[in-house]
């Protein structure tokens, strides 16, 4: 429906029906029921769509009949065409009507929605295109591609007339909305790419003249290749196969083809030898320079910068012929350089200046280099013809000629059977992108220990023989490749088509040239050349876009694409996991695509974090698993998918990246038309996964996968679980039910509505023995989804079917492995529809979503009776078809859950979890937060809303849905009983609330009495809170030293002066004009009547009558009464920040002064209490001062990218010391360990001991934050007394030490803190050293890595000494293995001590050997705690 007019007395509207007909009739209040003015007849099917042009007299529609046509009225012409005020008296005339213009056929699915724009009409369809067409004629003019879904819903356009850019805008299936240039996209991509308007056609002559004057036997030019010069944009060359070359410069007008006299071999006779054929050529990037291949193995290199070109032929091995690559690849020391490709993959790196051979490369045995890229400070990547791409790290290779040098690394068959085509690389990420004809892009990860590592591959439908790859400084991959004969390049990040051209196809010659202004803005110089057939002669086509006219709107829309480009039809499985204080989601879809995502609970987005492998069928299910931090203290995850055609892909997802683990399928072989429904994981240790797969034969197959071994990746532990009857899977559930994880139950449910329960135990190697302890048939019909927990003993299985029942089994697990059923009850009709997914959270809450858009959740009781009772209210959901759903904590609040469900798209809620989760606080954290405290001399203490939850008050998100309406003096205008009402409220609720613990803590340190800090000289409070809590306390002298920058709820006064602005003028708007006039009628004065205190919650003035109001600064508040109070707080707080700050800064040497900010509850939503401990940390540490800040918060510890203050990383970051938990429990904690230091005394510090910085928030490369939690690790020397090693003890200390080290071993450290093995071979790196330290940098100040390893034959020569090797690795850490620097600390070797501790370490492993090996599995980063009295800690402080 559409409607033309603008009034209602002014008003006509056009439809379509089902019955094919187009009606238009007029509309005024005076003529309710209207009869129909016009009917248009003629589409074949349901009309989705009509439109008017602004002045009427067009009229567009498009049908189920996948035809666009245009209707003219009789008064239509030219000018009224143009015209933007419609007659509708003229057009609802009963004597004219609309006649049928042109029907247009281009779309091949329905068409939805069309649009009038400057250009003429703009359709989009079910077939995920838009199409631009002329208003004349049912011409296309342009193609609109950049959508991933199958359809185009709605398209929008600046309207016709308009002296904006022609623009569209179109929205599609798959989430996103794209924008295109209407004049760009009709040039560059038209729906016949031969019509592409080319600058010139050139015809290469047929009796070309040598230098001689002797013409040649008449013969066509074969054009072997042609390039647009780099170092001449306007200079295009093209090499025919017999060595000629021809030019042509887009500066002479008409431009035409010059052959370039060169000599060439001739025989006796004239005839050129059949060897001299040009088989391979190059373009100097910089220089005038070509280099052209010949069968004989020659080389011949023109330079283009004289007339006569010079020419310089060589033949760098005679015994090596016909050069079937050449690339010119300019090194920072030498641009003469040439690679050149051979037979049999050698490869020869030579310098055609010299005519000197440098290097020989063998890529592999008969292969033929066909891809080359060559990365300053990185090194050379090389592809051939079979799809295998090679790594040769250049600072190793020796300048050796004659010995060919083995790959550095290499990824065998990364495009099977295909040519790899082209390489590039991404430095920020370290990844390496590669295309081939095979119509994919490959992902590799080039580690720091220079091994190439399959990520993963990206399936290109539009062009299957891929020739060009760009990524840019956004890190936008573009792919350029070709579909029959057209060449298309495209901006596979944010799905966008950027050029559609004819060129002949892939095996003609062409070279396109790209310089990229923007994502999808471009300067192009591109020439192909046509040989063509019959003997017509070959032609040449060149185009060049000048650097000055843009070819996209950048400056405009600097991005073509908004929202996140999700899957484009029904998501059919998706799991939430969490992995380095991330949420990731892994989803799959009916569009065959598999996504990695991100999602921010802050912001509430989901983000693509990458698409990985598409698959040839529909993706049916995925799940994950987390491996606990390892070693690198980093948490890596596997995630799988299975689907169609018994195809399944794992990857590992690590902080690095995204690494392919396995990928199978049967698409040729006779199971092709089964497909895997359900697939489970679960981690067993050691980067070790167990997975199991269900499919439609009704088989289970159990396997075993290393995320962590490249080596191993998958092995099959069994084909297929026998027991159940051989119907379809549909769903499946591992939990682990020993502590070691060797032992497993794996619940299956089907389509005949069964579900069994398997015992599963293994071995960690390759054997696995299943039992089938139990088969039941909850379900009439197929139990689509079935969730397990395990806990005391107690099994519990959840399920629910097409039936709409949910089910609930317990069973007690017994030994030898059997299952005593202890309740079990099924909910009929717990859905109006079938149920899809069950989920199961920590509290054992159940949640089930179904086909009826509900998101339920329920309670099970076994006793008295059992029974399943709803939770809490339905949550409806917006997503239809729903097909899955995943769980996860948040990683925000320990009272939320997160649940993703998808279907028809995809729908992300926080749910409250009927439980509270523990926050288990680190130790080591806590030791860190208490050693700055115990030694500082100023604190400020800065709280936010989540210090007052412990004490019954609650934060920012906890408010209801009106209290950001409430905190706005305008409420009071237009409801001020409410306004009234909910602030005398919270004053009462401030006013009841007792101080809990944390505040108390708080009081007992800074208070100056017993336990106080001991070298504290002042403090002070910087609060955002309106509760008053931080007055209370005497150490800020009772409020005197506490600044509260929002206010105080528990003191109220006059509102008078709210409708005034800060400079006494009236606000304006009627509100606040009315507001002013009752003030004035009650005789008030505002400025002296506002500066007196009222009783709380009086609501009227006792000096005026108006209104009173509570003493806080609210949003969009301009009461100079309240402001100017805070001001003064304010200014008090300034005047003892810079005495602070002058006294740490001016403090040196060992009594240098130090100040600790304790910010305790402050989170991201009013983060103005965080940016200013950000502030003043900067601050001080910027003069030189000692400063740090102690972040307490159980959601936001860390520092939160584009929500915390954009601060410098090094000054900053590494002053800050986070710790997950609440304030409450967080102080007393804090206390505890201060305690702990009193009684341990602080006098026993030897001279040389540094002071403890605890840094355990740290960054990686690309400035991500990696939240790694560190403490006091230290050395000792554990062994007998007589200096032999124990060999238990010895291993205990190898393995606490390995878990906390990772690098090559570069320098070994004794106790006495000799250097025995320095660094070696790098100016850059100096040694320092102390007794009992050593502390390795590089000259720009970075700390440089440790690891552990031990020297056997040291160790054995020195019976005496037990020396400990630590590791040092000469770089910070790259991208891709995340490497963290370790704070460690070294102990003393006093041998009683060390007897001690020996012994009760012996007594303590005898009583509890099983707990601690556990202890040891699932925490490596946590070994046994060592207690030794007098310690010396080595400590690296950020720098």
């Amino acid at each position: 429906m559409n409607f033309l007019g603008s009034s209602l007395d002014d008003l006509m509207i056009s439809s379509g029906t089902v019955y094919n007909e187009i009606l238009v009739w007029p509309v005024s209040p005076s003529n309710l029921s209207p009869s129909t003015v016009h009917s248009l007849k003629g589409h074949e099917g349901v009309i989705f769509k009509v439109t008017f042009n602004p002045s009427g007299t067009l009229l567009a529609s498009t049908s189920d009949d996948r035809t666009v046509r245009l209707w003219s009225h009789s008064s239509h012409s030219s000018s009224s065409s143009t015209s933007s005020t419609p007659d509708i008296p003229t057009l609802l005339s009963p004597n004219s009507s609309y006649t049928l213009m042109w029907t247009g056929w281009s779309h091949t699915c329905r068409v939805w929605d069309v649009k009038f724009t400057p250009l003429g009409l703009v359709s989009s369809g079910e077939d995920g295109s838009a199409k631009v067409w002329d208003l004349s004629t049912p011409t296309v003019k342009g193609e609109l591609r950049g959508h991933l879904s199958k359809s185009i819903w709605r398209v929008a356009s600046t309207p016709p007339g308009s002296l904006s850019p022609p623009l569209v805008v179109t929205g599609g299936n798959d989430g996103c909305a794209k924008i295109y240039d209407l004049k760009y996209h009709c040039k560059f991509n038209r729906p016949h790419p031969h019509e592409f308007d080319f600058d010139a056609t050139l015809t290469f002559p047929e009796k070309p003249v040598d230098e001689g004057g002797k013409s040649k036997k008449k013969e066509k030019f074969v054009v072997h290749s042609n390039y647009t010069l780099p170092s001449h944009p306007s200079t295009t060359v093209a090499i025919t196969t017999c060595g000629s070359i021809f030019a042509t410069s887009s500066k002479k007008s008409p431009p035409t083809l010059t052959q370039l006299p060169l000599p060439s071999p001739r025989t006796e006779d004239g005839d050129r030898p059949a060897q001299w054929t040009a088989t391979s050529s190059a373009v100097h990037p910089k220089k005038p320079l070509l280099a052209v291949g010949f069968a004989t193995g020659h080389i011949k290199i023109i330079s283009l910068t004289s007339s006569p070109p010079s020419t310089h032929t060589i033949l760098p091995t005679p015994d090596l012929h016909s050069v079937l690559h050449l690339v010119f690849i300019p090194t920072l020391h030498n641009d003469c350089t040439l690679l050149m490709g051979h037979v049999k993959g050698v490869v020869q790196q030579f310098d055609y200046n010299t005519s000197t051979l440098l290097r020989t490369f063998s890529i592999k045995s008969s292969k033929i280099l066909s891809a080359s890229l060559y990365v300053q400070g990185v090194g050379l990547f090389a592809g051939e013809n079979r799809g295998t791409l090679s790594f040769f790290d250049l600072t190793t290779v020796p300048l050796s000629p004659t010995t060919p040098t083995p790959p550095t690394s290499q990824l065998p068959h990364l495009h099977p059977d295909s040519h790899l085509t082209n390489i590039a690389y991404d430095p920020k990420r370290r990844l390496v992108f590669t295309v081939g004809h095979n119509a994919t892009l490959t992902t590799a990860t080039l580690t720091s220990s220079l091994d190439l590592e399959h990520n993963c591959n990206t399936n290109i439908p539009f062009a299957p023989a891929l020739t060009h790859l760009y990524v840019l400084a956004s890190s936008d991959v573009i792919v350029g490749g070709f579909q029959s004969n057209n060449f298309i390049l495209h901006n596979i990040t944010q799905s966008y088509q950027l050029l559609k051209i004819s060129c002949g196809g892939w095996r003609q010659s062409h070279d396109f040239r790209f310089s990229f202004l923007c994502p999808t803005t471009f300067v192009a110089q591109l020439s192909t050349a046509c040989n063509n057939n019959g003997g017509a002669p070959s032609t040449l086509q060149v185009y060049s876009s000048p650097p000055s006219s843009p070819l996209a709107p950048s400056s405009t829309f600097p991005s073509h694409s908004l929202g996140a480009p999700y899957h484009g039809s029904t998501v059919h499985g998706v799991s939430l996991f969490s992995c380095n204080g991330e949420l990731l989601a892994v989803s799959g879809a009916e569009d065959c695509t598999l996504k990695l995502c991100r999602y921010d609970e802050v912001t509430t987005t989901l983000d693509v974090v990458q698409e990985l492998e598409r698959f040839e069928c529909s993706i049916r299910a995925v799940c994950s698993s987390v491996s606990p931090q390892g070693i690198s203290g980093l948490e890596t995850a596997l995630v799988v998918a299975v689907g169609g055609k018994l195809e399944m892909s794992a990857y590992r997802v690590s902080k690095g990246g995204v690494t392919l683990v396995h990928k199978s399928t049967d698409s040729g072989g006779k199971e092709m038309d089964h497909r895997m429904n359900a697939v489970a994981s679960e981690h067993v240790g050691e980067g070790k996964h167990v997975v199991a797969t269900g499919d439609s034969r009704g088989r289970i197959q159990v396997m075993m996968m290393n995320v962590d071994n490249p080596k191993i990746r998958t092995e099959v532990l069994s084909n297929h679980l026998e027991g159940l009857t051989s119907r379809p899977i549909l769903a499946l559930s591992i939990v682990p039910v020993s502590s070691d994880n060797s032992k497993f139950i794996l619940a299956v449910g089907n389509t005949a509505g069964e579900v069994g329960i398997f015992h599963l135990t293994h071995d960690f190697q390759s054997n696995l023995s299943y039992t089938l302890l139990d088969t039941c048939k909850p379900h009439q019909i197929g139990a689509n989804d079935v969730a397990c927990k395990f806990e005391d003993g107690t099994l519990s299985v959840v399920s629910g079917g097409d039936d709409q029942a949910l089910s609930v089994h317990q069973f007690k697990l017994t030994s030898p492995p059997a299952l005593e059923s202890l309740s079990s009850f099924t909910l009929t009709n717990a859905s109006t529809s079938a149920i899809k997914s069950t989920l199961i959270d920590d509290a054992f809450t159940i949640y089930t979503v179904g086909y009826d858009q509900r998101l339920a959740s329920w309670k099970y009781t076994a006793t008295p009776e059992p029974a399943i009772t709803a939770f809490s209210e339905p949550t409806l959901l917006s997503v239809t078809d729903v097909s899955s759903a995943s769980i996860v904590p948040s990683l925000r609040s320990p009272d939320l859950n997160v649940v993703a469900v998808t279907g028809d798209g995809a729908e992300i809620l926080a749910v409250a979890s009927s439980g509270t989760r523990e926050i288990e606080i680190d130790p080591r954290s806590i030791k860190s937060a208490a050693k700055l405290l115990f030694s500082a001399s100023h604190v400020l203490v800065t709280t936010g809303a989540g210090m007052g939850k412990d004490s019954g008050l609650q934060t920012f998100e906890e408010m209801s849905e009106d209290y950001r309406d409430l905190c706005d003096p305008s409420a009071l205008c237009r409801t001020p009983d409410k306004f009234h009402d909910f602030w005398k409220a919270f004053a009462k609720q401030y006013e009841d609330a007792d101080l809990h613990d944390g505040y108390k803590v708080i009081q007992r340190l800074l208070g100056g009495g017993e336990g106080s800090l001991p070298k504290l000289e002042s403090s002070y409070c910087y609060t955002s809170n309106v509760d008053g809590m931080m007055r209370r306390l005497p150490c800020f002298s009772d409020g005197d030293r506490v600044c509260e920058i929002h206010g105080f709820a528990g003191e109220w006064r006059c509102s008078g002066a709210m409708g005034k602005t800060l400079c006494g003028n009236d606000r304006m708007g009627k509100m606040w004009e009315d507001w002013n006039k009752r003030v004035e009628d009650c005789g008030s004065s505002p400025f002296v009547c506002g500066l007196a205190k009222e009783d709380v919650g009086e609501k009227f003035c006792s000096c005026c009558g108006i209104y009173n109001r509570p003493n806080v600064l609210m949003f969009n508040d301009t009461d100079s009464n309240v402001i100017r109070e805070i001001d003064e707080a304010r200014e008090k707080y300034q005047k003892w920040e810079g005495k602070m700050e002058d006294d740490v800064v001016g403090s040196t040497g060992e009594g240098a002064k130090s100040l600790v900010i304790l910010e305790l509850g402050c989170g991201v939503h009013v983060p103005s209490v965080r940016k200013e401990g950000y502030e003043v940390l900067r601050d001080i540490r910027e003069r030189g001062g000692k400063a740090h800040l102690i972040r307490v918060n159980l959601k936001d510890q860390g520092h939160v990218e584009g929500k915390d203050l954009d601060v410098d990383e090094g000054v900053i970051r590494k002053g800050l010391v986070s710790v997950r938990g609440g304030g409450k429990d967080t102080m007393l904690l804090i206390e505890a360990e201060i305690e702990r230091i009193f009684v341990e005394g602080e006098g026993e510090e030897e001279e040389e001991e540094r002071d403890l910085v605890f840094d355990n928030t740290w960054f990686d490369n690309e400035g991500e934050e990696i939240l790694q939690e560190f403490g006091n690790y230290g050395v000792d020397e554990d062994g007998p007394a007589d200096g032999s090693p124990d060999k238990e003890s010895k291993k205990h200390e190898e393995e606490r030490v390995s878990s906390l080290m990772n690098a090559e071993i570069t320098a070994v450290v004794t106790p006495k803190g000799v250097v025995k093995k320095a660094l070696e071979g790098d100016e850059n790196e100096k040694v320092e050293e102390e007794e009992g330290a050593i502390a390795v940098y590089e000259n720009d100040g970075r700390e440089l890595q440790f690891d552990d390893g031990w020297d056997k034959a040291q160790e054995a020569e020195d019976e005496v000494v037990q020396e400990r090797q630590l590791e040092i690795d000469d770089d910070w850490g790259d991208n891709m293995d995340d490497e963290i620097p370790q704070q460690f600390g070294q102990h003393t070797d006093d041998e009683d001590v060390k007897q001690k501790h020996i012994k009760e370490e012996e007594e303590k492993e005898e009583e509890d050997r099983r707990r601690l090996e556990e202890e040891e599995r699932k925490k490596e980063m946590e070994r046994e705690k060592v207690e030794v009295v007098e310690t010396r800690e080595l400590v690296f402080d950020d720098f």
